[in-house]
């Protein structure tokens, strides 16, 4: 982990690669879960903090408890003492790990839900004739639907540790299909700004010539209206002498 840089998470392979890598560097059989899980988790976490600018205080005190147990495995006087504490400090660092990346799911899920609620949502269906929008409804979709599978199988956690690894995969699953959202957002951004200044464009210009179209409606009535009222005398005896 000492070259380690956040560029190095642009997929999941990526990110399992790079924890697997800080594995091989201890010989510690009993740390190597602890190792992988940890990796992980301060690799999102350092996305996590360059996006928000938060500290995720839950994630934290995940970190705290397991260096708590680490310290007891340090002073414990037999090996079984030993491995309970570790595989305790194990369960705090798989916790760390699913914690920040569900915070980061629901960061950016928050986040597409305000997009789609601004005024300048709709301006993006003038990108790619279209189909930019239509993407980013679909990669929404899958992001959510991973991100509620991995939640269905959170109940399952700890009740076998050979399965962890399969619902942090989960989890990951989620968390890269959300950031490709993001990215699929950010990387249409220069057409996304121009479609939206020409749907302003395009408001304005309806308006403008709803509200010419109505002043001059209203200017047309009100002449007729003078008009009629001026010569409505002179109209009634012209009637007149027509009928007589």
């Amino acid at each position: 982990m000492s070259d380690f840089n956040i560029n190095d998470i642009s997929d999941k392979d990526g990110l399992k690669n790079l924890a697997t890598e800080s594995v091989g560097l201890t010989q510690d059989a009993k740390l190597k879960p602890s190792i992988y899980y940890y990796t992980i988790s301060r690799a999102l976490v350092a996305v996590f903090e360059a996006n928000s600018y938060k500290l995720p205080v839950q994630v934290w005190n995940e970190y705290r408890n397991s260096l708590d147990h680490i310290m007891r495995a340090a002073m414990a006087n037999d090996e079984t003492a030993k491995e309970k504490q570790l595989n305790s400090s194990r369960g705090h660092l798989l916790r760390a790990c699913l914690d920040i990346t569900k915070l980061l799911c629901t960061y950016t899920d928050d986040w597409f839900k305000g997009l789609k609620k601004s005024k300048a949502y709709f301006s993006y269906s003038l990108v790619d004739n279209g189909n930019f929008l239509r993407d980013l409804e679909h990669q929404y979709a899958i992001a959510r639907n991973l991100m509620i599978t991995a939640k269905t199988h959170d109940m399952h956690l700890g009740n076998d540790s050979t399965k962890d690894d399969a619902i942090v995969d989960l989890y990951l699953d989620a968390y890269f299909a959300y950031k490709k959202l993001e990215t699929m957002f950010y990387e249409k951004q220069g057409s996304s700004v121009v479609s939206t200044i020409s749907y302003y464009l395009l408001y304005i210009k309806a308006n403008w010539v709803t509200f010419l179209f109505s002043a001059a409606g209203k200017v047309l009535a009100a002449l007729i209206i003078f008009l009629i009222g001026r010569y409505s005398y002179n109209l009634t005896n012209a009637w007149h002498a027509l009928l007589s």
